[in-house]
């Protein structure tokens, strides 16, 4: 079978691999091949992206930037982006179906699928209109983020979803919605060091931003005797800085490592800590279960899904002392129990072999029905 692969709006191999993820991102791909797909990647990049072909077996990559100019300025590209499925429809035969990742950019997946006649396959890591209320964007866009929502609701054949908490809200606060089923992120089942032989020092994963709550987490660890190591950038990086230093924290901002490094610094280290306000379906916290890392994470209702406090980590409330009591306590408990609990819970819910196999009986499905 051959899918057509459209990346996020603005998005292209070049950026995965420039963010570190590219090896996580193309995982799952790999192990469909061989299983019978082709994919043709349709991404917003340019020339330099084709080099990325030899990642793969069968499949091709198609870089927009290469069939159309790339424009500058911003509202221009999203104007222009109408154009790409008439730009690129006449090196797409045989395709059997249209798979949408994220919905910035998702208007060229449903023209597409109204040119080409193939079902569509719309999956979400998070919700874009809830992010977008979270993060007080104005009316228009909050308003615009809802709209698109309803049309990819209306257009794709299958709209899949990371967390229930999403699912939920989509049914509850939408039309047109007997289509959305829950496929959540997934990792390979990884072998950590045991607890005893670790470094005990705090990991924590991000983009330094609002959302991801840095500030509360140094107030959390003020003049505590611990290394705090962050990974991730972002706009906050030199105020972070230097609020980690007024606040007497011992933090180390690593900035941005590939996948591969940050499992292996995962697998060295005890604590896992994520703060943030809200998410989606945080993979670096799968991550650091799958890990066996002891994982502390905000009470918000996507990482409950995940984490079963006491059991598998532990969830702490964004309020003052809160996290700083749990993470005292924790001297008192079994951590090795808490260790293997988180690996098993990852193994058994959030593998990458089971999210193979359901994306695979999507497709199947999905061209079943054309």
């Amino acid at each position: 079978m051959v899918i057509i692969k459209l990346f996020t709006f603005e998005y292209s191999f070049f950026d995965w691999e420039k963010s570190g993820t590219l090896e996580k991102e193309i995982e799952i791909y790999k192990k469909l091949e061989k299983e019978g797909c082709t994919f043709i990647f349709l991404t917003y990049g340019d020339i330099k992206d084709k080099e990325y072909e030899k990642l793969f077996q069968y499949s091709k990559i198609i870089p927009i930037y290469t069939l159309i100019k790339y424009k500058k300025n911003k509202f221009l590209r999203i104007f222009q982006s109408f154009y790409i499925p008439f730009a690129v429809k006449n090196k797409l035969e045989g395709v059997d179906l249209i798979k949408q990742n994220q919905l910035q950019g998702a208007w060229v997946s449903i023209m597409l699928k109204l040119i080409l006649g193939c079902p569509l396959l719309i999956r979400t890591g998070y919700d874009v209109y809830t992010f977008s209320k979270s993060m007080k964007k104005n009316f228009l866009k909050r308003f615009l983020y809802y709209l698109l929502t309803q049309v990819c609701l209306i257009f794709s054949d299958l709209y899949t979803v990371t967390s229930n908490s999403d699912k939920n809200y989509l049914i509850n606060n939408f039309y047109f919605k007997k289509n959305i089923k829950l496929r959540r992120n997934s990792v390979n089942a990884v072998d950590g060091k045991p607890i005893k032989n670790r470094k005990v020092e705090i990991i924590s994963v991000g983009r330094l931003e609002e959302q991801k709550n840095y500030k509360f987490l140094l107030n959390e660890m003020s003049n505590l005797d611990i290394t705090l190591n962050i990974y991730g950038e972002g706009s906050q990086r030199k105020s972070l800085i230097d609020y980690a230093k007024y606040k007497n924290t011992n933090t180390v901002f690593h900035g941005i490592i590939n996948n591969y490094e940050l499992n292996k610094k995962l697998s060295e280290c005890v604590f896992y800590i994520i703060p943030s306000l809200y998410e989606g379906n945080p993979k670096s916290l799968i991550e650091a279960m799958a890990n066996g890392c002891i994982v502390l994470a905000s009470d918000i209702p996507n990482h409950v899904e995940i984490v079963d406090n006491y059991k598998n980590g532990f969830l702490f409330k964004l309020e003052k002392g809160e996290l700083r009591k749990i993470f005292l306590d924790l001297q008192f408990l079994d951590l090795d129990k808490i260790s293997e609990n988180a690996r098993l819970s990852i193994k058994n819910n959030f593998s990458l072999d089971k999210l193979v196999n359901l994306e695979l009986k999507d497709y199947k499905d999905l061209i079943d029905l054309k």
